[in-house]
């Protein structure tokens, strides 16, 4: 049980660190290829494509219309 905390907490330690957050920073990409990937659907793939070159191994794209949950990455 103990194993399994530190593991989650190294976990969440990882995903709070500069490293990983750089990821979600789409704006520093050059305009040419932010427009190749389209709209909002295309913006998530290429967040997904950051974090898979990052090493991330589980993603998941999903597309929320509108943003009716206020969130979305930029």
């Amino acid at each position: 049980m103990t194993a399994d905390y530190s593991i989650m907490q190294e976990r969440a330690h990882r995903w709070s660190s500069l490293g990983v957050m750089k990821n979600f920073k789409l704006a520093g990409e050059p305009a040419e290829l932010r427009a190749s990937y389209g709209g909002e659907v295309g913006q998530c793939g290429l967040l997904a494509r950051h974090l898979s070159q990052s090493g991330e191994q589980f993603i998941e794209v999903s597309h929320n219309r509108n943003f009716l949950n206020g969130t979305r990455w930029t």
